[in-house]
């Protein structure tokens, strides 16, 4: 069976681009009705120094329907670091 992974790196700042992504990985899993396996995040996850402020507005507040749902492994990038 194949086994599927939603790989994201460099997530953004919640701007129009950030939820077009989103949108089109919402639209291909309800299209084939089958979510990936697992997220893989690839870094620069949090905009612009990775600070908890930041991963609250821009990642679990956007992704919150994909966080309850999929098991996921983050990666650092430098915006990670402050």
């Amino acid at each position: 069976q194949p086994f599927r992974i939603w790989s994201l790196g460099d997530f953004g700042n919640s701007l129009p681009r950030q939820f077009n992504v989103l949108k089109a990985y919402r639209d291909r899993i309800a299209a084939e009705q089958r979510p990936a396996d697992l997220w893989l995040w690839l870094g620069d996850n949090a905009y612009d120094f990775g600070y908890e402020w930041e991963f609250d507005k821009h990642v679990f507040s956007v992704y919150d329907r994909e966080l309850a749902a999929l098991p996921f492994y983050s990666v650092a990038g430098n915006h990670e670091y402050p």
